[in-house]
């Protein structure tokens, strides 16, 4: 009992504190002592209880085990006795303290969830199925759960077979019904499983992609009876109308856009993805590396022998195992490259072997092992071919590389070689090397998009058919005889051999033929796809190249042009309505609660990586005559410009935005179940259930999805940024990969030949498809948010760094201008400039004047400047003003002085766009 006689209680508390009492001289009895002590006893015993039963789950019930080998390796007690004193003292818990029966099991339990989900993400990873892994868990813990051998091969059945059971039942709950499962895709649980089990993620994609069927269009130009074969007077119109459709498609709409209008919607979607992401793949890959490479590539094609040992690492002379080569490779060129450069290639050697290896298998089957490989391109003996009068198409046929031949040609090093290679007749093996890996990558892409199974094409009839062709002529019979031994041969060659790229193109051909397109279709449609990855390597004329980085320096180089990428956040809204547009255009707020996307990290760079494939593409030719170095000069000095003038920069903030627009309204479809509606043609279902589930977890904030979802949804970012700005040459015309030399013809126009065909898809196919309201309803959009927003931010930046002045005459006149442009593919437009000229000359002249590149008029603009300034009737401002950045700076001075009445600021702003000399007039 409590003592209280020493209880002292004060006669009056202090005012200041309320009344306490003492306890700090109670005294406890003994009993009392004793009584909290085994109170205290037993509650660590039940702790400890419930550990233990925690620890039996999380080991899966082998903790006994566990516990009881420890013991007898550290102390004299025996495995058998540590065991049985183990499992007395569990059975004791349970008999003291039955009001825990419930809390120890679920204690066990909840020990058992990381480690169940530990190990079937680990199984998964491997491969095995959710049933599979169900039932080697439960396999071990049945068999945990028994004493004598019997007990445990028992237990060990019985838990494998209730874990297999559920883990069925998990997989087909998991699996989408596209695909045979349960799962529909409003199911939340789909995320999860994915980011669990990315492989089995991938094995819902590829089985729905196999399972697509694509939608083919009606009456495509191409399949038109040519103007030639007309025999009837309908012939001869319906020939005319295709022969202009077959112009409008080749010249003015990009091959991705191209192929829906002709093809099918859901080849140019899985097109328009799958060069978009090689893009963006090399590009990261390669980040850091790409600008380190320029001087070494420039070394190597200054040096005869940098470039015959690199001929003689690429063919295994150096040795037959990577390291070795590389070595041996470091040694030979100690004296041509130094310290810096010899590490920048070795990485670049690291990065194409990992490349050549991974691209070669998954494309073309070819397995290479360990040996040296980097490819090489003999461009003396292609130029001989073609004096010969061969075509680059069939040359390019009979150059097919498909990466697994022997290198025939003989050692550089070895002077005494009667095949020794002459150095100067090869291209730079590092450029063409990388840009092989740039094709491959996209090809690829392609592959994984369309799911083309190079395996199946192998075992099918289309290339087992192509290699029987083993019959001979018996002689005097004129009859074929088949020889069986070059049947068998041919046979097990269809089955192993790699494909080369022709047959991995005839693959996909097959692809598209077995997902529902017509075989004139799909032969149409991968002649455009072969047609634009070859069209990339092809480069304009040096000179041609320094006159079109001159007129773009001279145009769009000045902060009147950047700020007119913000126009591309308002025209969201003619696809995807207002709500894309409220968020694309936080992305100049400081308050957003969501940063903008990092292009960068998002492989989207174009600023430095556009510059670095340019410079591949130049140095491909290993030229270094004054040509070359003005172009390479003039693109330095025209990028200088674009970034000086907060071009570029705002160009990211256009793209930004418009993503964040994207997302948004992807967002809003997931949560509304209709992602399928503005996406089905990019993704298939599989893809559209990891989509729909991610986005709706975690909406605008793009840095919180993972695993397949984060791929997913950066690819479905991108792709909607793709349609309405050109980022991949997949939005680049047919003839523009054809004849690089006519580049300049499509200068400032590749953004109007993406709205363009976004418009035409949005207006002309809805009302094709008998949905009218729909057509009318994009043409409403457009005027509000595209056209409206074009023309507010125009007379924004005219007030700014233009005339320094708004009004409602010229907020109209943008108005139309953005329509005119439109429609014109911005060859007429009723800006300040072309209305001018429209009063002047009329708009006949004018639209035959725009329809001149700018690598011509702007070089005679800036003659006829340079005359005047000669003959005194302008000012030497006036030529300086040429220069966008130049111009755009005064007329802000000048704005700026004008509106806060500084008379310095208004002269001399008025000085730098003083466009005649007094003493003209």
């Amino acid at each position: 009992m409590v003592d209280f006689s020493k209880v002292q209680i004060p006669d009056e508390p202090p005012r200041s504190a309320p009344s306490a009492i003492d306890f700090s001289s109670v005294e406890l009895s003994d009993d009392v002592n004793e009584l909290l002590k085994s109170e205290g006893e037993a509650k660590n015993k039940r702790i400890a209880g419930l550990v233990t039963e925690f620890n039996e789950g999380v080991t899966l019930g082998l903790m006994g085990e566990l516990a009881s080998a420890v013991r007898a390796a550290t102390t004299d007690v025996s495995y058998s006795e540590a065991k049985s004193r183990y499992e007395a003292a569990r059975t004791v818990f349970r008999q003291q303290n039955p009001e825990l029966a419930d809390s120890a099991t679920l204690a066990n339990i909840i020990g058992a969830i990381p480690t169940s989900f530990g190990i079937g993400s680990a199984l998964a990873k491997k491969g095995f199925s959710y049933a599979s892994a169900g039932g080697l868990e439960g396999a071990v813990a049945g068999a945990a759960s028994g004493d004598t051998f019997e007990e445990r091969a028992i237990g060990g059945a019985l838990g494998g077979l209730a874990g297999l059971t559920l883990g069925k039942i998990i997989d087909v709950a998991t699996t989408p019904s596209s695909a045979g499962g349960l799962k529909t895709q409003a199911d939340d649980i789909t995320e999860d499983v994915y980011d669990i089990d990315t492989q089995s993620a991938q094995r819902a994609i590829d089985e729905a992609e196999d399972a697509a069927v694509y939608t083919e269009v009606d009456n495509p130009a191409y399949a038109v009876k040519p103007l030639s074969e007309a025999q009837t007077a309908g012939e001869l119109w319906e020939g005319l109308k295709g022969s202009l459709r077959n112009f409008y498609n080749d010249k003015l709409t990009g091959v991705s856009d191209r192929l829906g209008r002709e093809v099918s919607n859901d080849v140019m979607g899985r097109y328009q993805a799958a060069d978009e992401t090689a893009l963006r793949i090399v590009n990261k890959e390669l980040d850091g590396l790409s600008e380190e490479l320029v001087p070494v590539i420039k070394v190597i094609n200054e040096s005869t022998r940098a470039k015959g040992v690199l001929l003689d690492f690429a063919a295994g002379k150096l040795g037959n195992r990577f390291d070795d080569s590389l070595k041996r490779l470091e040694q030979e060129l100690a004296g041509e490259l130094n310290t810096e450069h010899m590490n920048t290639l070795k990485r670049y050697l690291g990065y194409s072997e990992k490349k050549n290896k991974e691209l070669n298998s998954k494309v073309f089957g070819a397995d290479f092992g360990d040996i040296t490989y980097l490819h090489t391109r003999n461009r003396g003996y292609r130029d001989r071919l073609k004096e010969e009068g061969m075509t680059d198409a069939e040359i390019e046929k009979m150059f097919e590389d498909p990466a697994f031949e022997q290198r025939t040609r003989g050692s550089y090093l070895d002077e005494a070689d009667p095949r020794r290679p002459d150095p100067s007749e090869y291209e730079n093996p590092i450029v063409s090397d990388m840009r092989r890996i740039f094709k491959m990558q996209r090809l690829a892409e392609i592959q994984r998009k369309f799911g083309v199974r190079i395996d199946d094409y192998k075992a099918g009839p289309r290339r087992q058919g192509a290699l029987d062709r083993s019959s001979v002529v018996i002689e005097g019979t004129g009859e074929m005889a088949t020889d069986p031994m070059l049947l068998t041969r041919n046979l097990q060659k269809a089955a192993t051999d790699p494909l080369t790229p022709d047959e991995f193109m005839d693959a996909l051909k097959f692809t598209l033929m077995k997902k529902g397109i017509s075989e004139e279709g799909s032969a149409f449609a991968v002649r455009e796809m072969t047609e634009a990855i070859m069209g990339q390597a092809k480069t304009p004329h040096p000179l041609i190249q320094a006159a079109n980085s001159l007129a773009y320096a001279l145009t769009l180089a000045g902060p009147l042009s950047a700020v007119l990428n913000l126009a591309d956040i308002p025209l969201l809204g003619a696809k995807y309505g207002g709500g894309a547009v409220r968020e694309g255009l936080k992305v100049a707020t400081p308050f957003k609660k969501v940063p903008n996307a990092d292009l960068k990290k998002m492989g989207l760079d174009n600023q430095t990586f556009g510059e670095f494939v340019n410079i591949i593409n130049d140095q491909a030719s290993d030229a270094s005559n004054w040509m070359v170095t003005t172009a390479e000069k003039m693109r330095n000095t025209a990028n200088f410009l674009m970034k000086g003038s907060g071009f570029a920069a705002m160009d990211q903030v256009g793209k930004q935005g418009v993503m964040r627009g994207v997302l948004k309204s992807a967002a809003d479809d997931a949560n509304a179940g209709k992602l399928a509606d503005n996406w089905g043609f990019y993704f298939n279902k599989a893809e559209l259930d990891i989509l729909s589930s991610q986005l709706r977890k975690h909406g605008m904030d793009w840095r919180n999805y993972t695993g397949k979802g984060k791929e997913l949804v950066e690819e479905l970012m991108f792709a909607g940024l793709g349609q309405q700005q050109l980022i991949s040459a997949a939005g680049r015309p047919s003839a523009w990969a054809r004849h690089p030399n006519l580049r300049p013809l499509w200068a400032l126009r590749g953004f109007v030949v993406k709205q363009q065909a976004l418009a035409l898809r949005e207006v002309m196919g809805n009302i094709k498809a008998g949905k009218p309201e729909k057509a009318a309803e994009f043409l409403g959009r457009y005027a509000v948010y595209g056209a409206g927003g074009y023309a507010a931010i125009n007379e924004g930046r005219q007030f700014i760094f233009g005339d320094g002045e708004a009004s409602f005459g010229g907020l109209a006149r943008g108005y139309g201008d953005a329509w005119a442009s439109l429609l014109t593919a911005n060859t007429l437009g009723l800006n300040d400039y072309q209305f001018g000229k429209i009063k002047e000359n009329g708009i006949m002249l004018t639209f035959a004047q725009g329809l001149l590149p700018i690598t011509v008029t702007r070089p005679f603009d800036i003659a006829g400047t340079a005359i005047g300034v000669a003959d005194r009737e302008y000012p030497v401002a006036r030529l300086a003003s040429e220069l966008p950045l130049f111009r755009d700076v005064g007329r802000v001075t000048r704005n700026i002085g004008e509106l806060t009445g500084q008379e310095g600021l208004e002269a001399v702003g008025g000085m730098m766009t003083q466009k005649r000399l007094p003493e003209a007039d």
